[in-house]
């Protein structure tokens, strides 16, 4: 009888062992590492990447409401086990009312929304959708900006692996300054047809509410900003698509741990989505005994 076995050791290592049904191959992946763990050589704002880059990034896919038979891409989400995605809560919500089950399906191993034939690709229905109890798209999208996506099973390759999940213990000033990197198919605002990989920087609540006075009434252990404060580069998309804020740890360098959901951006002029503002994040660290439990403990 085969096995899958998924061990946390104090949420810094997930070691997991994937298969295929037979049983006729078993490989082992540690959480947050990939095939190439070059760090500078892999982040060059605006291009392009393999999916073996960013083994842990999904596409969230809704088939669309004319034609069953085409599917659209609507946001991103993180691989953190092999039956268990992260993304954000409002992301499973259009126009406030949930998307049906039966219509959403998640994208993996794919770095080129185009390329159907892409090696390492694989598309997975979602089985079940779980929003944080403390979500609530009525009252504001930035209180626990949560929700797993459920998939039957991932088998880990070289282009599919999960990130590790930075907590239980946490103090989000030691974040403070460090540099990190989000990567969707919608960095700089518009829907691409590659993974865009690009660098930010986590500031502190003070640099945020001196930049967007408006996030002050958001700001606490569950959330912090991450951006670029010369106002220079448009490091995440607009409101509606999740990003994961992967942070490399000085004495760990080459494993990847997941410390945000991109939640929303300060507004222009207009009440649209500034990209080139400072963007708001949700905290996972205070949010892992809900994921642990919801993921690790069943």
């Amino acid at each position: 009888m085969c096995l899958k076995y998924i061990k946390i050791f104090f949420s810094i290592l997930i070691i997991v062992a994937a298969h295929s049904d037979s049983c006729e191959k078993e490989e082992t992946f540690q959480c947050g590492r990939r095939p190439n763990n070059l760090y500078s050589d892999l982040i060059t704002s605006g291009a392009g990447t393999k999916a073996s880059d960013w083994p842990w990034f999904a596409m969230v896919v809704e088939k669309d409401s004319q034609n069953n038979n085409k599917n659209i891409y609507i946001y991103d989400a993180i691989i953190i086990s092999s039956n268990a995605l992260l993304t954000c809560g409002y992301c499973v919500f259009r126009n406030k009312t949930r998307i049906p089950l039966t219509r959403l399906s998640v994208q993996v191993g794919t770095s080129n929304y185009n390329a159907v034939n892409e090696i390492g690709r694989k598309f997975l229905p979602v089985v079940k959708v779980l929003t944080h109890p403390g979500f609530d798209i009525e009252k504001s999208r930035a209180t626990s900006n949560l929700a797993l996506l459920f998939v039957n099973k991932l088998v880990f390759t070289e282009h599919v692996q999960p990130i590790c999940v930075w907590g239980p213990l946490y103090d989000k000033t030691d974040l403070y300054g460090q540099q990190a990197v989000v990567a969707s198919f919608a960095s700089s605002g518009t829907s691409t047809d590659r993974l865009q990989p690009l660098y930010s920087v986590v500031q502190s609540d003070e640099t945020c509410v001196a930049y967007v006075p408006g996030h002050s009434s958001w700001l606490n252990e569950f959330n912090f900003c991450a951006g670029d404060v010369s106002g220079t580069s448009p490091d995440s998309a607009r409101g509606g698509t999740g990003l994961a804020l992967p942070v490399t740890q000085d004495d760990n360098p080459v494993t990847w741990f997941l410390h945000g959901i991109f939640s929303h951006c300060g507004g222009d002029s207009k009440g649209e989505c500034d990209l080139k503002s400072l963007k708001l994040y949700t905290n996972v660290a205070p949010h892992y005994p809900w994921i642990y439990h919801n993921v690790f403990n069943n």
